[in-house]
């Protein structure tokens, strides 16, 4: 039987596996058929892409022409930073503090870009689409 948690908070018991629903640490104790337990090392579990950002955060339009909106409505922005697809910075906003920013992006090329933006300690990132033809 596998007990599994997330730091110290109890998550669930199962026979195998489990599948994270959050970023973090977990680990599991093992309890055998006689009664005696093993605890696993604590794993960072993270998880990327864009369920990583949760519904507080949106990133509009997207696709977007001249410029876009990050708004966060749980807590406030630390930074907001705007990188092309070779990993050049394109906008660096930093020590933002404040629930939105838009980002004005008018000067740049068509194509695809990266939002990084970090929120209560925890960094994310979103692929937006600047197309101009439409």
């Amino acid at each position: 039987r596998a007990n599994w948690f997330r730091n110290d908070i109890f998550l669930k018991q199962t026979g195998i596996s489990y599948d994270p629903t959050k970023s973090g640490s977990y680990h599991i104790t093992i309890l055998n058929e006689f009664n005696c337990f093993t605890r696993s090392e604590n794993v960072y579990y993270g998880i990327t892409g864009l369920e990583d950002i949760d519904h507080d955060i949106s990133i509009f339009p997207n696709p977007f022409n001249n410029y876009i909106r990050v708004t966060n409505n749980d807590g406030l922005l630390e930074f907001v930073n705007v990188y092309d697809t070779r990993g050049r910075l394109i906008s660096e906003n930093n020590s933002i503090k404040n629930k939105f920013i838009d980002l004005y992006l008018s000067g740049s090329s068509d194509g695809i870009y990266f939002i990084k933006l970090r929120r209560d300690g925890k960094i994310y990132t979103r692929k937006v689409v600047k197309n101009l033809s439409k």
